[in-house]
């Protein structure tokens, strides 16, 4: 079986979707404590983070104790949490958009919305309802969905850029 364009592009879609479900909807590994929380209120955790980051910054400077000795170590906590939840939200969806401009020929935006919105607020559902140790927060959805629309904006600048629009790749 030879593997064309398709084929490639639905492999990376399945590879995506699967990093997304291991990296919301996996247990904490080592989360002993297991509590109802969640956040309903707009913008509540936003706000908190972006207080966060102005007393504490987006550098956690205790990490460069790792640094050179263990490399991982230090990679894995340069960034403060508050940091890591906003931006992180927001790139873990940029995919999606991108997708959604790959997959869609009319109405990327819309559908790059609305299928952010969908998959944000399934993943959030599920946290609540049935996973313990994660913390189901609206202010995910928000993220999540900006990271979605900025994916297929950076799509269709990229295609109006390279002039795929006009070969007919839109």
């Amino acid at each position: 079986m030879k593997f064309n364009r398709r084929h490639l592009k639905a492999a990376a879609l399945f590879g995506y979707m699967a990093v997304v479900v291991l990296l919301t909807l996996r247990p904490f590994a080592g989360a002993r404590i297991y509590e109802s929380e969640y956040n309903f209120v707009l913008f509540e955790s936003i706000d908190n983070y972006m207080r966060h980051m102005q007393n504490f910054g987006m550098i956690n400077y205790g990490a460069f104790s790792y640094f050179p000795g263990n490399p991982i170590l230090f990679l894995k906590n340069i960034f403060t949490i508050s940091f890591i939840n906003i931006w992180g939200n927001v790139a873990l969806f940029v995919p999606l958009g991108v997708f959604m401009g790959m997959y869609f020929k009319k109405h990327k935006i819309t559908k790059a919305l609305f299928g952010g919105l969908a998959l944000s607020t399934a993943i959030e559902t599920a946290q609540f309802i049935g996973l313990s140790s994660r913390r189901a927060d609206i202010d995910d959805v928000v993220l999540n969905v900006t990271g979605s629309l900025a994916g297929v904006l950076l799509y269709i600048l990229i295609l109006k850029l390279s002039g795929g629009e006009a070969k007919g790749e839109n």
